[in-house]
């Protein structure tokens, strides 16, 4: 009787041994899959970032290229006078009214 129970508890080990193990190599053989599927999709997604920062930087040299040849455009730009500086408010006059404190909401 006691070697069938020993024999019974040795085999449920090798189980459970075996299962640990089959467990642990799948997840690893899974992640593996995954950080590589996802490390993909980024270089795909920073490919298309530097695309797009081309072509941004081609249209905005497009622009200046086309500012720099209108005579009016420039001198629209340019010739807007400069707003002056806010002094201190004169004296006697109204200050701005305060914006309500705002309080969170009183636990219960």
């Amino acid at each position: 009787m006691n070697r069938n129970r020993l024999k019974l508890w040795l085999y449920m080990v090798l189980l459970l041994l075996a299962g640990a193990a089959n467990l642990f190599l799948a997840t690893n053989a899974l992640a593996g899959k995954e950080i590589a599927d996802t490390d993909a999709r980024l270089q795909v997604g920073v490919e298309q970032l530097r695309v797009r920062e081309r072509l941004i930087a081609r249209e905005a040299t497009a622009v200046a290229a086309i500012a720099v040849r209108s005579g009016p455009l420039l001198e629209a730009l340019f010739s807007a006078a400069p707003r002056p500086a806010p002094g201190p408010a004169p004296r006697g006059a109204a200050r701005p009214a305060k914006p309500p404190a705002v309080h969170p909401p009183a636990a219960t």
